[in-house]
């Protein structure tokens, strides 16, 4: 290495506990870039500088000045969801009376999840890791996943 020290090269750190790449990084980049240093010194035997108070001061520095924006997505109005569900129903039709049964197959099941999703607040990725062993359905009651 180049003598500078780890909190300079990795989070440009300074000696005030800021840093040069707060503003330009998020804190999760940061932690990516301090994890990947910490893993090589660990590979070649050498100690982890990465577990050093000033490290950990630097980050809880950028912490406070910068905080992390909460990242929302904008919620999907009921117009827009029954527009969606309305073309998937018409495509399916469509798919049907042209005999082609695979678009009409993904065009029911992509209805089937998108309206899943919305009314039981699935993320994406409970939806892709949904499988039919995992849904019940029960009369009187609804569907259980």
């Amino acid at each position: 290495m180049n003598g500078l020290p780890l909190s300079t090269l990795v989070l440009g750190g300074a000696r005030s506990g800021k840093s040069a790449y707060a503003e330009s990084l998020s804190l999760n980049t940061l932690k990516h870039r301090l994890a990947a240093l910490s893993r090589w010194h660990q590979d070649h035997g050498f100690p982890d500088p990465t577990k050093a108070l000033k490290i950990r001061q630097v980050l809880k520095g950028i912490r406070t000045l910068h905080p992390a924006q909460e990242k929302r997505a904008k919620p999907l109005e009921l117009e827009i969801l029954r527009g969606v569900a309305d073309w998937l129903t018409s495509a399916t039709a469509a798919a049907v009376s042209r005999g082609d049964s695979a678009n009409a197959l993904r065009h029911t099941r992509d209805r089937a999840l998108v309206l899943l999703g919305f009314w039981r607040g699935f993320r994406s990725d409970e939806l892709a890791n949904l499988r039919i062993e995992f849904i019940e359905i029960k009369p009187g009651e609804g569907l259980t996943c």
